[in-house]
Formats: C-alpha cells, structure tokens, sequence
C-alpha cells in the first residue's frame, strides 16, 4: 500500500501536491514510461519524504469509568453482567476506537516492513535504518500495551 491508498483508507485529504506526484507516478508508470521496479522505488522514496512521521504508533484510547468499574469486579461478578452492558454508548465508542487505533498501527507498520523491503531492495542503508527503527517503535507498543489490546476480547463473543 502506498502513502496514497493509506491516506485514502484514513479518510484524510491528500494535499494536491503529493496528490499530483502519485497521480504522475501513476500516468508515468501506466503509460510505460517507468517499469513496476522504478514505480515501486519512486513511491517508497516519495513515502519516506513526506508523511514517514505519521507512521508512528497512535496511543490507544482512553477506558471509561464503566469499564474500569467493570475492571475491578470479580469473576462471578464479570460473568453476571447483561450483554446489553457492552452496547451502552460509551462503552462502545471506546470499543470502536480502541479497534480503529490497533487497526491504524498495524496497516502503519505493514506499510513501514514494504517501506524496509524497498530500501534493503534498493540499498538505500539510511532509510532501510529509519525504517527499522520505526518499526520497533510498533514492536514496543505492541510490547507495552498487549494486556489493553486483548482486555474484553472474547472470541464468538459480541463484546468485541
């Protein structure tokens, strides 16, 4: 996926230059002025240029006090809770966005691996070095946060 399509996927507005750079890459690479090697090294260049920072891991949300109340109950306690718990507003809001960060971080750091493929492809050490690091930088959040990334995961469950 290149910067566009992430930008896209996001909902965000392109800023017309970089919009008019994909749309030339585009032109160029479909009218066979460039081969799909030279396309490919052109985006990755053009992604590590501009918009490299955005790749970093967004903070999860925060829990409302429902669900930290819902933290402290004991298991027989968890287990007696109506479903219809799940489903009040600001339980699911945080459900939602809780989804929506872990979704972003991981399609950054999809994009971040195809970014340090490109650079190890095409030997470029400074960005293959950047990348790398970013990518750690997911690898720490993941690290950091697993236990609020699993919490109210039950699988065949409709709480998440």
């Amino acid at each position: 996926m290149t910067i566009l399509e992430a930008l896209k996927v996001m909902g965000q507005k392109i800023p017309d230059k970089e919009f008019n750079y994909g749309i030339s890459l585009l032109s160029d690479y479909w009218g066979r002025k460039i081969d799909k090697d030279e396309f490919e090294k052109l985006c990755s260049e053009f992604s590590l240029s501009c918009g490299f920072e955005e790749l970093s891991p967004g903070p999860l949300p925060n829990r409302p006090q429902k669900l930290l109340e819902y933290d402290q109950l004991d298991f027989n306690a968890k287990n007696r809770i109506d479903d219809k718990f799940w489903l009040q507003p600001e339980i699911t809001k945080y459900l939602n966005e809780k989804i929506k960060v872990i979704w972003h971080n991981q399609t950054n750091k999809a994009e971040l691996k195809r970014l340090r493929d490109n650079c190890m492809k095409y030997n470029d050490q400074v960005n293959f070095l950047r990348t790398s690091k970013k990518i750690l930088e997911h690898r720490d959040w993941e690290t950091d946060n697993w236990e609020l990334i699993k919490q109210y995961y039950k699988p065949n469950n409709p709480r998440i």
